[in-house]
């Protein structure tokens, strides 16, 4: 036991699908078996998920330190916190159960933390696992890579720790039961924290396959955004501000729709020019589609054009799941 060095931990929860492959990743890694464990924590799935789960243990415990825990679907967070809690190295290395480790990942994030001591979290790069899905290459090489130019990011699918800052943090707040735990673990923490990243640490992560998902998932993440602030993202002033801007873009909307139903031309420009001009000031419709451009060979209109809708869209959503948040609380 005193030869490990990392702990590779997958929260499931319903991925009878692509856990089976997660766990197959970790299998294979350049990493001497005797250096990691894996700890498959099994989030109250009842998809099929436990199966597979105990399965890949009862076939590769022989030669691999691997074991599950089933819980209580009690959040993301929570299942976070039991992985590191129970895990038995120095390091602490997440991923998620659609997503495939590169084989010297391990390997990689090991060499990192120890050429670089002063550092305690780590990120590294995703790429797409499902590029042949239409929607899952336009989301990843628009608005995804887009978000991750941020070289501070460090994302809840590719991210590792040195335990002891989990252990004296007191680990993920339980509150964030599906987004925003990395984003609300980095945020209370940020003094303890210093972090690193390492785009030679890959995951290859399945993206979203249908705007359904990516619209879900942007509702979903404005009402993280609502919970993050408890935790002193911003002054009062910025959230005002910011909460002014979300209601307004909303009642933009519901003028233009009012007015083109009255015929009311005037006011419906406005109101439109109003929504559009709050979409470009945020950066989020431009920037992805500019590196959407830069780095494909892709010139299509087409591609434009639905990059432009379901980002705008996603924004909608994500401005209805902080006012929705904000409405009815916890």
């Amino acid at each position: 036991m005193s030869d490990l060095k990392i702990s590779a931990i997958i929260s499931c929860h319903h991925g009878v699908k692509t856990i089976r492959n997660a766990i197959d990743s970790l299998i294979d890694q350049t990493l001497a078996p005797q250096n990691y464990e894996i700890i498959v924590i099994d989030n109250g799935s009842s998809d099929g998920s436990t199966q597979i789960i105990e399965l890949c243990v009862k076939q590769y415990k022989s030669i691999r330190n691997i074991t599950t825990k089933k819980i209580r679907n009690e959040g993301l967070s929570n299942a976070r916190n039991i992985g590191w809690q129970i895990s038995k190295s120095p390091y602490v290395f997440y991923m998620d159960d659609d997503a495939v480790a590169k084989k010297d990942c391990l390997l990689n994030i090991v060499k990192t933390f120890r050429k670089n001591q002063i550092i305690n979290a780590l990120g590294g790069d995703v790429r797409i696992l499902n590029d042949s899905s239409r929607f899952a290459h336009l989301y990843h090489y628009s608005i995804f890579n887009y978000w991750m130019l941020d070289k501070k990011l460090i994302i809840g699918t590719n991210m590792s720790f040195e335990r002891k800052l989990l252990v004296n943090s007191g680990g993920f707040i339980k509150e964030f039961t599906y987004r925003g735990d990395e984003s609300c673990f980095f945020l209370v923490n940020k003094k303890l924290i210093r972090p690193l990243i390492n785009p030679s640490i890959i995951i290859f992560h399945t993206q979203p396959n249908n705007a359904f998902s990516f619209f879900k998932s942007r509702f979903e993440n404005g009402q993280s955004k609502f919970l993050l602030k408890n935790y002193g993202s911003d002054n009062l002033i910025i959230e005002v501000i910011k909460l002014l801007i979300r209601v307004l873009s909303l009642i933009s909307i519901l003028i233009l729709v009012v007015s083109l139903f009255l015929k009311c031309f005037y006011i419906s420009i406005s109101a439109f020019i109003f929504f559009l001009f709050r979409q470009f000031i945020q950066g989020d419709v431009l920037g992805s589609i500019g590196y959407y451009f830069r780095t494909t060979k892709s010139k299509k209109i087409k591609d434009f054009i639905e990059i432009f809708y379901f980002i705008l869209v996603g924004n909608v959503l994500e401005d209805i799941g902080y006012l929705q948040k904000s409405i009815i609380g916890k």
